[in-house]
């Protein structure tokens, strides 16, 4: 019997592959925005009851709306006479859409109505929208090719799986970690060895990572700042935890709860934009997030995650896999740390070697000629593609070279000689 596992320098999960070759970033961004123009982007679907968006709001998939006789409001920080209202600051400038839907309003909502601004639509709804099954409030609905708006989201997501993986690199060294009793009053770290080893930017970022297992359930309450943050362009928290709840607490400034309900025409709204403006709570591995009447002050990156809202806000950024909002959740316009130049976070080596060891079960000899296959994510075909099949040397070793950032899996296509094949012989990465 023999066994296999993969001694590896741990690499991205990067940028894939662009799903036409007749599109870039820039043709797609002129027509649908920045992910950064976006307070707001789900890739899969809405439900809201009772809730608003006052930025602008990006739904790949389908919006359910729960709440009889009440729409929902989208964009309301860009209309002229909200102002006595609006928390945050929405600005439009080049005319982006307000929402973008990749899908469409479902028949089992309750009410169909959407309010916003302007609204980009997929061309293939045209007929079902004209025929009205669903319907928004505006003059400024336009109809988009479909395949602008499937590589928009196509794009953020393994823009968004970058950084997010990215910032939350295990920790070495030089780097340190935080427990949840110390959240109250976090202090400044000395990361700089750290960030200049792993990250390729000239941006000031302090990163925290909540010390927690995986299958925890992570529970936050009070999160307190100092005036350091003054000094950092971004200031991350990361929790590994698949569950994490906000409640039963607020986020602090030098011990003083920060108000999260102070319109932007008000005295005391600074704080919170400042705040909102340099905190990223960053969960890309976390499946189901929970807040229960918290307002958040900062943005949350958590793309494969069921975020739900009881109540409270968010004062940043939103970046789920389904959302939630209910009982007057509502998103505030507040743009996210670093804006578009988040999204341009690269690793220092981009590239990394991955080695397999193939060794008898009983005696640990390596064992030579096993023969193993390397495949490659490709998203144009959502599939994995063969890269390069090679075999162990006489120590039982494999080392696949110079990879680059994107997702991989490894299989034993041939045993060595003397040997059978494992029933489990996938190994992935």
């Amino acid at each position: 019997m023999s066994i296999s596992k993969i001694l590896c320098e741990r690499f991205m999960e990067g940028m894939s592959i662009s799903l036409s070759e007749n599109l870039s970033y820039g043709d797609v961004s002129d027509v649908l925005g920045t992910i950064s123009h976006y307070n707001g982007i789900t890739f899969g679907n809405l439900y809201a009851e009772q809730a608003d968006c006052e930025g602008a709001l990006a739904v790949n998939k389908n919006v359910i709306l729960g709440s009889p006789g009440h729409g929902y409001d989208i964009g309301t920080a860009g209309v002229s006479g909200w102002e006595s209202v609006i928390i945050g600051k929405y600005e439009n400038e080049n005319n982006y859409p307000t929402f973008l839907l990749g899908g469409a309003v479902v028949p089992e909502s309750v009410s169909s109505r959407v309010y916003a601004g302007s609204v980009a639509l997929k061309s293939s709804y045209r007929q079902e929208y004209e025929n009205g099954t669903f319907r928004f409030d505006t003059s400024g609905l336009q109809y988009v090719e479909d395949d602008y708006v499937d590589y928009f989201f196509s794009f953020a997501k393994d823009k968004i799986d970058n950084v997010g993986y990215l910032l939350s690199m295990s920790p070495d060294e030089n780097s340190e970690t935080v427990m949840l009793t110390d959240l109250r009053n976090l202090s400044a770290l000395n990361q700089t060895d750290y960030l200049s080893k792993n990250i390729d930017t000239d941006k000031n970022i302090l990163i925290y990572t909540i010390s927690c297992d995986e299958d925890e359930h992570l529970v936050l309450s009070d999160i307190g700042f100092g005036d350091y943050v003054l000094d950092y362009d971004a200031i991350i928290i990361n929790a590994p935890a698949k569950k994490i709840s906000f409640k039963g607490g607020a986020i602090l400034y030098n011990d003083a709860i920060v108000n999260t309900s102070a319109p932007r025409i008000y005295e005391g709204n600074e704080l919170l934009s400042m705040l909102s403006a340099k905190i990223i709570f960053n969960f890309p591995n976390t499946e189901e997030v929970t807040f229960e009447n918290y307002g958040l002050v900062g943005s949350i990156i958590a793309q494969n995650a069921e975020i739900t809202g009881i109540g409270g806000s968010i004062n940043g950024m939103l970046i789920a896999d389904n959302l939630n909002q209910r009982d007057g959740m509502e998103l505030h316009a507040f743009t996210i740390a670093m804006g578009e130049n988040l999204f341009k976070l690269s690793p220092k080596n981009p590239f990394t070697n991955v080695t397999v060891q193939k060794v008898d079960n009983e005696s640990l000899a390596g064992l030579e000629n096993a023969e193993f296959t390397l495949f490659e994510y490709d998203i144009n075909s959502e599939s994995f593609i063969l890269v390069h099949t090679d075999t162990t040397d006489e120590n039982g070793i494999l080392i696949f070279k110079n990879l680059r950032a994107g997702k991989y899996k490894i299989m034993e296509t041939y045993p060595p000689q003397g040997y059978i094949m494992p029933n489990e012989n996938e190994l992935t990465e």
